[in-house]
């Protein structure tokens, strides 16, 4: 949905609803390295990443391709993503090449959602590079090869590519399962299943959404403490459940050894890039739900919203169209910003469902109940 907002200046791009949510799908949507990750001290800050577990040492050859040589520093794998250092002899683009894939020892390519290659800062010539399985990596092992492809920072068409073959330990998944439902202002959202890795934490979250509604995660400050560090999430899902969906095309997001735990509810999983071998305990913080379907909206709602609005010293015009939404906004408040009326105008309709909902789980209980 492209939303657009209307002021005297005339109409200008606005995507207010991507921008209450940039904290939860800016990793996801560019499957970027650039995540929101506070851990001070640590090597991989700058890159968005918390302190790691030590990457381990292959012992790999170094390739040369056109006086550029290449060698694997460390590598690091679990199940839901594939991590290496690579040391260039000079340094080169960042640019992704379809020539860049990650391959079983059989040549079967490992399908991937997130792919990132990034210069580390401070280290020269030290590349961080990371995949992102679309499904999950199984066993202990991973024996395959890493073709990587970087471009000549004055000519993108110039290609240095390198093949690694490489055996790595997947560094297992601990699971809990709380079963955990809090209840805030008549909500009911349920922790059913927390996945932990050395590096990387799932939540399996489910809660009420009908199939005339579009309940999402909201919030900029949706968050996971663990062990002294903090995250925001990389992705917002992907749903595994949600009654609104037929049941012809909801195997699609069943996801294999899970289960919804009702049948009137969407679940998703929520990804977080921090973890820990040996898990403690952890705090999520959701602060809110949104209602996503805001482009039909009925007259009469609307009309209320309005009222309510104009208590508040809000006079605007919402209008939607075949070429997408347009709010024009005629009276603000002294010193309310467009983004804080338009969130006001979604309390208004109804579309918001404030928490905070906190989720404090000591992992030493699930481990020695």
């Amino acid at each position: 949905m492209i939303t657009h907002m209307k002021t005297k200046s005339g109409l200008q791009p606005l995507a207010i609803l991507v921008g209450l949510l940039l904290g939860i799908y800016a990793g996801y949507a560019a499957g970027s390295l650039l995540y929101v990750i506070r851990s001070p001290g640590s090597r991989y800050d700058v890159l968005g990443f918390p302190t790691l577990p030590p990457f381990t040492k292959l012992d790999i050859p170094s390739q040369t391709v056109n006086g550029v040589t290449a060698k694997i520093e460390g590598a690091y794998a679990d199940p839901s993503r594939v991590l290496f250092i690579i040391h260039l002899s000079q340094e080169l683009g960042t640019h992704w090449t379809p020539e860049t894939f990650l391959a079983y020892a059989n040549g079967q390519q490992i399908g991937v959602y997130g792919y990132g290659l990034n210069l580390i800062p401070g280290e020269k010539q030290n590349y961080l590079m990371v995949f992102t399985p679309e499904d999950w990596l199984n066993g202990s092992q991973l024996d395959g090869f890493l073709s990587v492809a970087f471009t000549a920072p004055t000519d993108p068409t110039q290609i240095f590519k390198f093949l690694f073959d490489f055996d790595l330990t997947i560094h297992p998944f601990l699971t809990f399962n709380p079963k955990k439902t809090l209840s805030v202002n008549g909500v009911d959202i349920l922790l059913d299943r927390v996945v932990v890795a050395p590096a990387t934490t799932f939540f399996y979250l489910c809660y009420p959404n009908r199939s005339d509604e579009n309940w999402i995660l909201t919030g900029e400050n949706i968050t996971l403490n663990m062990n002294r560090q903090v995250s925001n999430p990389n992705m917002p899902g992907p749903w595994i459940y949600d009654s609104a969906i037929i049941e012809g095309e909801q195997e699609q997001y069943r996801e294999t050894g899970w289960s919804p735990p009702n049948e009137e509810s969407r679940c998703i999983k929520l990804g977080f890039p921090i973890g820990d071998a040996t898990p403690n305990s952890l705090t999520l913080t959701l602060p809110g739900l949104e209602d996503a379907m805001t482009t039909d909206i009925p007259e009469e709602k609307l009309s209320l919203a309005y009222q309510k609005l104009v208590a508040q010293g809000i006079d605007m015009n919402y209008s939607a169209g075949p070429g997408g939404t347009f709010i024009e906004y005629k009276r603000l408040p002294e010193g309310m910003t467009e983004k804080d009326a338009y969130r006001k105008f979604l309390e208004a309709l109804g579309y918001v469902r404030k928490g905070p909902w906190i989720f404090k789980l000591n992992i030493l209980y699930f481990l020695f109940p």
